[in-house]
């Protein structure tokens, strides 16, 4: 008698079992997807956005699978272009127009490398368990339009987001695949770009470096030429904040900033201490020791700007 409960026991929990596996598996479905980029345009670097216009192409087994939203930006336009769910493969095409947000990189900036991310997940949470997937390539149709920048691949990769949902009984933890899609932004020739963005710095050390062709007496002109180096690197600094958000991090090109106008400044100084001791220790060659001090601060700067853009 003991034996049979225990037989029973078995049965109805390996039948449990069973039971749960099948509706497990009922749950599940798997969506192989690919895109086609038609046009990338309006990258804003104060906003942090960039608007994109795609084709999204999706095979998939189960209808319900289809509803999907956009994680990381808003859908400005959506449209069915092909919609087949009567064959065995069965397809599903949406041309979509949207406004992504990017976690841009400024600690690079001028020559900062960009990502476009377009992230899709399932609308619903609980009813159905799907799994991203590609075969395909993810390619750009025609010609992008994004000005200064190169585009030359999509990579693909699903990953698994994990919510925490509170729900009558209690906080519910709910965790599924997600389809992220990847664009690798690239300046197009990055040094000039570098250069154009630099060249007021550059400007503002040549007009300093002209007071060291005045005599040591001549301390207004060399002091009127370091007014107006800072007001040329205040000018880039204004200039440069207004390219960039509010962000705690600080770019290349302001770190390249500040070593300017610690190497004005430690100029400025030179020449008033030239100024203050010229008369007062005499038979020296003042030139020779300009030299001296072009060589050794020029040198520490330009080792500063190696070493912080690599």
């Amino acid at each position: 008698m003991k034996n049979r409960v225990i037989i029973r026991i078995f049965l109805v929990f390996a039948l449990s079992s069973f039971s749960l596996v099948q509706s497990a598996h009922a749950k599940v479905d798997s969506i192989n997807c690919y895109i086609q980029v038609q046009d990338i345009w309006d990258l804003d670097y104060n906003k942090s956005t960039v608007k994109i216009d795609f084709f999204i192409i999706l095979e998939y087994n189960n209808k319900d699978s289809l509803n999907f939203t956009l994680l990381n930006g808003t859908i400005l336009d959506r449209e069915i272009q092909f919609f087949d769910s009567t064959s065995k493969h069965k397809f599903y095409i949406e041309r979509i127009q949207a406004e992504n947000r990017i976690k841009f990189d400024f600690d690079r900036f001028p020559l900062d490398r960009q990502y476009i991310e377009i992230i899709l997940e399932p609308n619903s949470y609980a009813d159905k368990q799907i799994f991203y997937s590609t075969s395909k390539q993810n390619v750009f149709v025609g010609e992008t339009h994004l000005n200064g920048w190169n585009t030359s691949k999509i990579n693909f990769s699903s990953t698994k987001s994990t919510y925490l949902i509170n729900e009558r009984y209690g906080a519910q933890k709910y965790q599924y695949e997600v389809a992220k899609f990847s664009i690798p932004l690239i300046r197009k020739n990055p040094i000039l770009y570098f250069f154009k963005t630099f060249i007021t710095t550059l400007i503002s050390i040549l007009i300093i470096y002209f007071g060291f062709l005045l005599p040591p007496k001549m301390i207004e002109p060399r002091l009127n030429l370091s007014v107006g180096s800072l007001f040329v690197m205040i000018s880039n600094l204004i200039v440069t904040q207004q390219l960039l958000p509010d962000v705690s991090a600080i770019s290349l090109i302001e770190k390249l900033n500040i070593g300017s106008l610690v190497l004005i400044s430690f100029t400025i100084l030179y020449f008033s201490i030239v100024f203050k001791y010229h008369t007062r220790i005499k038979n020296v060659n003042w030139s020779n020791i300009n030299y001296i001090f072009i060589a050794i601060s020029f040198s520490i700067y330009l080792t500063f700007c190696i070493f912080v853009s690599i």
